[in-house]
């Protein structure tokens, strides 16, 4: 899957394996990020992603 990720995104910076606890649109319309580690990030976008439910 990571190659589909790869081809469909160049240039943009993908960080994954990263728990957010809060997120936060700001004034600038930009998307504020808190992450576990209290670190923040700003983006003009986001995806979100959670884990697929799996079979029993």
């Amino acid at each position: 899957m990571s190659a589909i990720t790869k081809f469909m995104t160049p240039g943009l910076d993908i960080i994954r394996t990263k728990r957010v606890i809060k997120i936060n649109l700001t004034p600038e319309n930009t998307w504020l990020l808190t992450l576990k580690t209290n670190e923040q990030l700003t983006a003009k976008a986001i995806v979100v992603e959670i884990p697929a439910p799996q079979p029993s």
